[in-house]
């Protein structure tokens, strides 16, 4: 299995934070890049969402948007996430784990846990460094990436795994554009999430063989 951002492989990494503001995202009118500032995405996340991010971070998902192929947009759904938010994300699906794993210690729920929704003290959004993006057609609307975006391993079973095979062949090709263009650009997948990517925090640093992170917690 790949590691979590709670392993002990990811937090050892130090952070030597460069000291780079957040900056928005900007997403002109028929642009390759895209803001989802639906009520729908408003309602899943449970708040108004913050599309900023590192500034050089910001540069390189611009690029990102900018290599897709004719016809194709990037649809960003968050960006950099307040930490009272990581909180609250990581307490309610702490508690529905601990429903369905009764067995399970403490310890243990953590790192499970972690592979969806990081705990407060090793996320990744907070630093602003981390971006959840999907693919979407020239009008704006979602392509069909094999699960909805935030699908959890076990409502996905595993589907939400970006190197899952077991969803159709169109939506592979999709996460593989994905993968390719996010990639070209420096960006790390989080292997669990296909939708989630960052550059500059802890995850990247272990991903891209670096020895320390540039990105520390964002000061807001």
């Amino acid at each position: 299995m790949f590691p979590t951002v709670a392993d002990d492989c990811i937090q050892k990494l130090p952070v030597q934070d460069n000291g780079e503001p957040l900056v928005p995202l900007v997403a002109e009118a028929g642009g390759a890049l895209l803001l989802d500032e639906s009520p729908q995405n408003v309602a899943h996340l449970g708040y108004v969402p913050d599309f900023r991010l590192r500034a050089g971070a910001a540069q390189r998902l611009a690029a990102v948007a900018a290599s897709l192929p004719a016809g194709t947009r990037l649809l960003v759904k968050e960006a950099y996430r307040p930490l009272a938010i990581q909180h609250r994300y990581f307490d309610r699906y702490l508690a529905k784990l601990r429903g369905l794993h009764p067995e399970m210690d403490a310890a243990a729920l953590r790192l499970l846990a972690a592979r969806f929704i990081a705990p407060p003290d090793c996320a990744t959004h907070v630093t602003g460094g981390a971006v959840d993006v999907t693919l979407a057609d020239a009008s704006g609307r979602e392509l069909d990436m094999g699960t909805a975006y935030d699908a959890s391993p076990e409502v996905s079973e595993n589907r939400c795994f970006t190197g899952a095979e077991d969803i159709p062949e169109a939506a592979r090709a999709l996460r593989r554009c994905l993968v390719d263009a996010m990639q070209s650009q420096g960006f790390v997948n989080y292997p669990y999430e296909w939708w989630h990517w960052s550059f500059g925090d802890k995850y990247w640093a272990h991903g891209a063989g670096q020895r320390a992170a540039p990105y520390g917690p964002a000061p807001g």
